[in-house]
């Protein structure tokens, strides 16, 4: 695989294509080994200090078993060690087929329009686990890359570490939920 991708980046370079290089990449870098088993089982590991923190505190303590069933719960988020948001929500799990795996990508609906870590306020965000990018960058610069391109609409986004009732999942993603709306896609009926 590394020497497809040594001459795929070369004829590249020739191209200079980065966005065919960067799908292409995503798509040879994926989370199933070649004899189709998953990856091995994921667990969180130390995050540097100074990346805000997401504390999600799940009414009853009950566990996110479903995509489909909102839990209500009290959402805190810190930055450099004060908190910047606390308030009165809902969680769910979310995806289709990365629902499957261990680190679970979760949906956040806040009760009223709230705007963590300065993003533009709103009710729905994303938390995604992004489990089969070791990097965890892809989706981050591809989103950075939509907004050098000048491309309308680029999503917020931002590295936190989760807590899910007080327990550490992990480093995840925050981003906006992608929707027609005011703040998000802006396209007139």
């Amino acid at each position: 695989v590394f020497e497809e991708l040594l001459v795929f980046s070369a004829v590249m370079m020739k191209f200079r294509s980065s966005v065919v290089f960067v799908a292409l990449a995503v798509s040879v870098l994926s989370c199933s080994k070649p004899d189709g088993q998953t990856a091995l089982p994921w667990r969180p590991a130390p995050v540097p200090d100074g990346v805000p923190v997401v504390e999600v505190y799940v009414d009853g303590e009950e566990e996110i078993v479903s995509k489909d069933d909102y839990l209500k719960a009290t959402i805190v988020i810190t930055e450099g060690g004060k908190p910047s948001l606390s308030s009165r929500g809902k969680i769910k799990g979310r995806g289709n087929f990365t629902w499957n795996y261990p680190k679970k990508p979760y949906k956040i609906k806040f009760d009223e329009k709230q705007s963590p870590l300065g993003f533009p306020a709103n009710k729905d965000w994303v938390l995604l686990a992004e489990y089969c990018d070791k990097s965890l960058m892809r989706s981050a610069y591809m989103f950075e890359l939509a907004r050098t391109a000048g491309l309308p609409y680029p999503q917020n986004y931002r590295h936190v570490q989760l807590f899910l009732n007080n327990e550490y999942v992990g480093l995840y993603l925050l981003t906006d939920q992608v929707e027609m709306k005011s703040n998000r896609v802006d396209i007139a009926d």
